[in-house]
C-alpha cells in the first residue's frame, strides 16, 4: 500500500502477509483463485488426499448438504450465494449453513480458516509494549475490525509510562452517547489504575471519517477524562485499509 498519511484519514504501510513468495516449495497463495482457496478450506482433512473424487464420489470434499461431487463446484456456488470472499469471511457458521447450504463440519472448517487468517494478519500488541502511535493501533485491529458488521468500541489501557496493559470491549452496536457512556468507558481504567487510554472503534461502511456523533461522543469522553485525571492519547476509527486519528486531525 505505502500511501502517505493525510489527516484526518490515514493509510498505513501494508501489513498483509507476503503471499507472493513460495514457502518450503509451496506455490504462492496469489496463484490460486478464490474458488480454489475456498474449495481447499471445505475439503475434509480426514478423506484420502490421493483419491479422485471423479472416480470415487464418496471421497469428494464435504460441502453442500446432500453431497457435492466437486469441491470447486461447492466453492463457486457458495461464493455466488454468500460471497464475495471478503463478505464470505464475515459469515457465521449458521449463516453458511442457511445461506450457502453447507453442512455443519464444512461451515465450521471454513470459519476456522478465516479466523486463522485474521489472526495471522494481526500485529499483536503485547502487554508492556510501549504505545507508539495510531499506526501501531491500526495494524493490530484492522484485520479484526474492518469487516465487522457492527460498530465495536473498545479501550486500550496504558500504564503511567504509556505501555500497553490490556484492552477491553466496551460496547457493540451503534456508537451513540447512550451506549458509549463515560462511566462504562472509564470503569476499566479506574479499576486497573491506568495512566492513559486509547479509544478504538470501527466503521462497518469502511469509511473512517468521523461522524458528528463520533465527534460529540469523543468530546464528552474528553470532558470526563479531565475530571477523572486519565488522559486520552488518541481515538482511532478503523475503516477498510485506512484509519482516522482524532489526535492527528486535531480533534482531541
Amino acid at each position: 500500500m505505502n500511501r502517505t498519511c493525510q489527516p484526518p484519514r490515514s493509510s498505513p504501510d501494508d501489513t498483509s502477509l507476503d503471499t507472493g513468495s513460495p514457502v518450503d516449495g509451496c506455490s504462492p497463495l496469489n496463484t490460486y483463485s478464490d474458488e480454489e482457496i475456498v474449495a481447499c478450506a471445505l475439503s475434509d482433512p480426514l478423506s484420502d488426499p490421493l483419491s479422485d473424487p471423479a472416480s470415487d464420489p464418496a471421497s469428494a470434499p464435504a460441502g453442500l448438504r446432500g453431497g457435492a461431487h466437486d469441491g470447486l463446484f461447492a466453492a463457486r456456488r457458495l461464493l455466488a450465494l454468500a460471497g464475495p470472499l471478503r463478505r464470505l469471511a464475515t459469515r457465521s457458521p449458521g449463516e453458511l449453513r442457511r445461506i450457502g447450504g453447507l453442512d455443519a463440519p464444512a461451515a465450521d472448517r471454513l470459519c476456522a480458516c478465516f479466523a486463522l487468517a485474521r489472526r495471522l494478519l494481526e500485529r499483536r500488541i503485547r502487554p508492556g509494549e510501549p504505545f507508539t502511535g495510531p499506526r501501531q493501533i491500526f495494524r493490530h485491529y484492522h484485520a479484526a475490525l474492518r469487516d465487522h458488521k457492527r460498530e465495536v468500541f473498545l479501550v486500550v489501557l496504558l500504564d503511567a509510562r504509556h505501555r500497553v496493559m490490556r484492552e477491553e470491549v466496551i460496547s457493540e452496536g451503534s456508537l451513540t452517547s447512550s451506549i458509549v457512556h463515560p462511566r462504562e468507558v472509564f470503569m476499566p481504567a479506574v479499576r486497573d489504575s491506568a495512566g492513559a487510554v486509547v479509544f478504538v472503534h470501527n466503521h462497518p461502511s469502511g469509511d473512517p471519517r468521523p461522524s458528528e456523533e463520533d465527534i460529540a461522543v469523543t468530546r464528552r469522553l474528553s470532558q470526563a477524562a479531565e475530571v477523572i485525571g486519565i488522559p486520552i492519547l488518541d481515538h482511532l476509527i478503523i475503516g477498510d485499509g485506512e484509519y482516522s486519528s482524532f489526535k492527528e486531525a486535531g480533534l482531541l
